[in-house]
This record gives structure tokens, sequence and C-alpha cells, in this order.
């Protein structure tokens, strides 16, 4: 190995590890409804909503079929799916969370995937390809396939929890609507 492959590997270690933690701590953060958690993420679906005016009930957490809401204010609601431990459902590394909100007279909705998660995922990635780098350099191909493999995986994982999490979130969108309208 290079001091390259080395540099960038362990570099790529030390990011995973604390993006790790943070994506920890990310997940602890909302599912406890602290307002730093639901301003950070990336932006899988937004869509306008049609809600009625909320009451001026706020700080009400509601539990409803997978998901958990908190009514903040009568212009804010925040959202995150649920996930119970013996659920046979599939899981994926991005659990949606999010935001409704009340701009000039019209409700927006957004859903996002967690920032450090993310973060993660490209850490281990730049990790794996680390020692492909120099041999690749050289005119090595046989660590391609490996790397290549790597890529594959990530992307199909990507790729595949993005657009179940895109259908969760309309759903989720889909539950809100219903118990605002009938509660």
């Amino acid at each position: 190995m290079e001091i390259a492959e080395i540099t960038i590997f362990l570099a790529a270690w030390i990011i995973g590890v604390i993006s790790w933690l943070l994506a920890v701590a990310e997940f602890v953060a909302a599912n406890r409804f602290a307002p730093w958690a639901y301003s950070i993420g990336f932006t899988i679906f937004k869509e306008s909503a049609n809600l009625p005016k909320i009451l001026s009930i706020t700080d009400k957490i509601v539990e409803l079929d997978g998901v958990k809401l908190k009514i903040v204010s009568e212009n804010k609601i925040f959202f995150i799916r649920k996930n119970a431990f013996f659920e046979l459902k599939i899981r994926t590394p991005f659990p949606i969370r999010g935001i409704i909100v009340k701009n000039n007279n019209k409700w927006q909705y957004e859903a996002v995937i967690p920032l450090f998660t993310v973060i993660f995922l490209a850490a281990w990635l730049i990790g794996w390809s680390a020692s492909g780098i120099s041999a690749f350099a050289r005119g090595d191909y046989k660590e391609i396939t490996i790397i290549t493999s790597g890529w594959i995986f990530v992307t199909f994982m990507a790729l595949f929890s993005l657009n179940l999490e895109k259908k969760r979130a309309k759903a989720i969108k889909e539950k809100i609507e219903n118990y605002l309208l009938f509660s």
C-alpha cells in the first residue's frame, strides 16, 4: 500500500466513525423531536398538502399507524416514521422524517433522509475504493472487480431504499392529512 492509499483510507475511516456516531445522535434527536434534527437532511419528497387550520394545541405528540407526529405550532408539524423492533418490514438506512410548514397560507410537506447516514455511506465508499487507487494507476486491474462490487452494492441499496422511502413518505402524508381532517 502506498502512503496516499493509507491516508485516504484513514481519513475515510475517521469520517465514517464520526458520521456514524452523529447518525445515532441524529436518530435519537429526531425521535425526541429536537428541532435541529428536522433542519438537516436531504429532501426526497416535497409536495403541497391540503390541511385544515391546525388547532392551537401545541407540543402535542400523536401516534398514528406507522408515524409519530408532533404539532409544534399552528404553522408547523414534525413527523417521523415509527420503527418497531419486532416488525417484519423492510428496513432501510434512510428512515424518513419531515416537517409540514404553512407558508403564505399554503401547507408544504417535506420528507428528508438523515444527513449523517449519507455521509457515512460516502465515507465507506471512499474507504472501500482507497486500495484500488494506486492499483488502477499501476495498471493492476484485479482489484477493480472488488471495488466495483462495493459501488454496485451501495448504489443498489441506495436506489432501492430511496424509492421505498418515497413511497412511505407519500403514505405518511395521506395518514397525516386524514388525521388532521377527521380529528
